[in-house]
């Protein structure tokens, strides 16, 4: 079986992306518009306006508002099946996209294919450094765990709180250091 490394990095990119930007981004088309895409309209939020007032929204959230919205963008994507719990002092989204596991398989004999995994964990610990903050400020972790999709109890990726704590490619941590 032959795996597509493009549509798994696409994958990851896509989920990181939908977490990060999705409370205040809006997108418009003109048609015939020729403005060019780097300038700023006028009147109209740039990145680094929408990523401060996603964050301001995020920030203004209660314990349960931010659980049900990170539930919910995680469960979003159609790419990935996604389990997400939580208990009193953690949240943990369990994650598997498919063809993760022999993703991690090739990885592992095919050193041309570790760029892409290293890619892959980079991100999953990026999501979970983005969400840490405010999953601190109630006295929770926020963690990843990347599973096999062929065998969900196998898992190839964890992070906690902006940490690689578990990466079955690269030989970081075991098993034992996964919470779940």
């Amino acid at each position: 079986m032959t795996i597509s490394k493009k549509l798994v990095a696409t994958s990851v990119l896509a989920i990181m992306m939908s977490l990060v930007m999705v409370p205040a981004v809006k997108v418009y088309a003109i048609e015939g518009s020729t403005q060019s895409v780097t300038e700023p309209i006028a009147g109209e939020l740039t990145e680094e306006e929408i990523i401060t007032e996603g964050a301001e929204a995020l920030d203004s959230f209660t314990k349960e508002e931010l659980i049900k919205f990170t539930e919910g963008l995680m469960k979003s994507d159609e790419n990935a099946e996604v389990k997400f719990t939580t208990g009193d002092d953690y949240a943990l989204a369990e994650v598997a996209f498919e063809d993760v596991g022999e993703f991690a398989k090739i990885a592992k004999e095919d050193s041309q294919y570790i760029d892409s995994w290293n890619y892959v964990v980079d991100t999953m610990r990026q999501v979970t450094e983005v969400y840490a903050p405010y999953y601190q400020k109630f006295g929770m972790d926020f963690s990843i765990c990347v599973v096999d999709d062929k065998n969900p109890g196998t898992a190839l990726i964890y992070c906690k709180n902006g940490e690689v704590i578990y990466d079955c490619v690269n030989n970081i941590g075991s098993e034992s250091d996964i919470i779940r």
